[in-house]
């Protein structure tokens, strides 16, 4: 009976102990890097791809990965998140950095992971991922501020917790990298936003990444992400059905609340108003 016992908790322990790894790994941001980044060895890279990303991470407390990680590899052109996973299930991003450009790997892969989080997180299968609709430059905007938002975020954090204690001193060109594109953007557009939206909002719909105008309205979005950084979650439920080729934006932020928790549609109202969208649900 005592044998029987032992054995029984022996299992119940088990049980609970793989329950409790599957879950750290639902949480954990897992990293292959690839080569072709010249001097940058793959475990600093994976030090601040991991500190980027997990800026934006820590705020998604109701989001998991379904993946077996990030597979990162060079792209000589331009960064992109891939539709496809990898033959082991990992999401593939390709940087297009190289070197020891921290500041750039940790502005890319944030952008980058910002698209994994609207397309591979959670219960992907479900996800719309190969028809991004017109209304695809706010995805691209999204992302244009989680590269601002984590940048700002790792320079605060760098200042005392870096990955290496020799990198504390970088934490200070991480925040110069962010201000000055922040500062270039608002030297280029002067014109109130409202209105200069009003003139933009069709050749966005046409060419979503129009990457001055993406920056643009990032910062209209980074201070609402800034104050209330738990709006990162809601990400996981952006993008859950297939758009029309004519879906206005009012329709697309319907689509995002009727799919989030109810505890987003205030973050979310917040990004809608932003761009001047009411929505009465």
């Amino acid at each position: 009976m005592t044998l029987g016992t032992v054995v029984g908790h022996g299992g119940f322990f088990s049980g609970f102990a793989k329950a409790l790894e599957a879950e750290k790994n639902h949480r954990d941001l897992r990293f292959q890097i690839g080569e072709g980044f010249g001097v940058g060895l793959s475990e600093n890279i994976e030090a601040v791809l991991r500190s980027s990303g997990e800026t934006i991470w820590c705020h998604c407390t109701s989001t998991h990965w379904q993946i077996s990680g990030f597979s990162i590899y060079q792209h000589e052109q331009h960064p992109i998140c891939h539709f496809d996973h990898t033959a082991d299930s990992c999401v593939l991003i390709g940087l297009a950095t190289k070197q020891t450009f921290w500041a750039q790997y940790a502005f890319q892969f944030a952008h980058e992971f910002c698209h994994a989080l609207i397309g591979h997180s959670s219960n992907w299968r479900k996800r719309n991922l190969r028809q991004a609709g017109p209304n695809f430059w706010l995805e691209e905007c999204l992302c244009e501020v989680a590269s601002l938002f984590s940048l700002r975020a790792m320079s605060e954090t760098w200042r005392s917790k870096p990955p290496y204690p020799n990198w504390k001193d970088y934490a200070e060109h991480l925040k110069s990298y962010a201000d000055e594109r922040i500062e270039k953007t608002r030297q280029t557009y002067r014109q109130p936003f409202p209105s200069w939206f009003a003139e933009v909002e069709n050749d966005l719909r046409r060419n979503p990444t129009m990457r001055e105008h993406n920056c643009r309205i990032a910062l209209e979005l980074l201070p609402i992400f800034e104050a209330h950084p738990v709006g990162w979650d809601s990400l996981q439920h952006y993008r859950m059905t297939v758009p029309s080729e004519e879906q206005t934006l009012q329709e697309h932020f319907e689509q995002w609340l009727r799919s989030a928790d109810r505890s987003q549609h205030t973050f979310i109202k917040k990004i809608g108003t932003v761009f001047s969208v009411k929505i009465l649900q």
